[in-house]
């Protein structure tokens, strides 16, 4: 069972490089297959426990795994969008400039995806936190002319967002003195832990597209490939900003109803429920449109 938590990691990682090295014709073929055998590890693992730990880098930083029933649910959902979109590019991306890359990158983000969510270190969740950072930059970059600006833009919005995060993780390791996340759970009752549950929400809400860092969703839109826009702003990204929040709010920290970050929260998700759906109005271009409308999903889910 532990090699089956490591090959959710291994193997799309090793087919998306192998990916690249393939001839263009067979890239889509490869994609679809091994985003296929991902499907498969994850519905065989769904529903059960397993914890990996290896030694990494010391100081308290291993290469720590856990599965249970809501990270096990996540990493089943993303596959199954990685499935469907594999299969959906195989006629749409047929013959366009640089869908040849998309095929890699896809099994690579699918990679990603899976060792941020199973990450059970601080350390190993912001590795591959940022390491979905660069997939994102080479998956909007491969798109239309403009392509390079947007994703220039989105690159630096989900930095920002991400530094945040990373500052919070390490505020969070010190006042829990330890690393281990299944272990950490911190009392909002100081003004250090108030800052780190708030710079951890920064980089949750930041990756799940919510106001005000969604600001690129739209212009990916129009210069970005469709099945990237299918696959992560619209399912990726918002399965991981909501799990980390979830994380945040039920297991990190103890939030209690009454409490200010609660109510922060339910007027964050509020304003972007409604001033989305506000810009979603006045769009004329139907990407966007939906763009803007995916953006206001997130306010529910906060």
């Amino acid at each position: 069972m532990e090699k089956l938590i490591l090959s959710l990691i291994a193997v799309p990682f090793t087919a998306g490089l192998f990916c690249f090295l393939l001839p263009r014709r067979w890239r889509a073929l490869c994609a679809l297959a091994f985003a296929a055998i991902n499907f498969f590890i994850a519905v065989f693992v769904f529903g059960k426990e397993i914890m990996v730990s290896i030694p990494w880098a010391g100081f308290g930083i291993d290469f720590s795994l856990r599965l249970y029933h809501f990270s096990g649910f996540i990493i089943a959902a993303a596959s199954v969008f990685g499935l469907l979109v594999s299969v959906y590019s195989l006629r749409f991306l047929k013959d366009r400039k640089g869908a040849q890359h998309f095929y890699g990158l896809l099994l690579l983000s699918l990679s990603f995806v899976n060792g941020a969510v199973l990450a059970n270190n601080l350390v190993v969740l912001l590795f591959f936190w940022e390491g979905l950072l660069a997939v994102l930059y080479g998956m909007i970059a491969i798109g239309a002319r403009g392509a390079f600006k947007v994703a220039n833009k989105a690159v630096v919005i989900n930095a920002v967002s991400d530094l945040c995060m990373m500052a919070g993780l390490i505020l969070t390791g010190y006042l829990a003195h330890t690393l281990v996340i299944n272990t950490i759970s911190l009392s909002l009752d100081s003004f250090g832990s108030h800052l780190a549950f708030a710079l951890l929400v920064i980089g949750a809400i930041g990756k799940a597209g919510s106001m005000p860092f969604h600001t690129w969703i739209p212009d990916a839109a129009q210069e970005a490939p469709l099945p990237f826009m299918a696959f992560f702003p619209a399912a990726i990204e918002k399965l991981l900003g909501i799990y980390l929040l979830t994380r945040i709010c039920l297991d990190i920290f103890t939030l209690s109803a009454s409490s200010v970050m609660s109510s922060v929260l339910m007027a964050l998700g509020g304003a972007t429920i409604i001033l989305a759906v506000m810009m979603a109005l006045v769009q004329k271009d139907y990407k966007k449109l939906l763009s803007y409308h995916a953006i206001s999903q997130v306010g529910y889910m906060i």
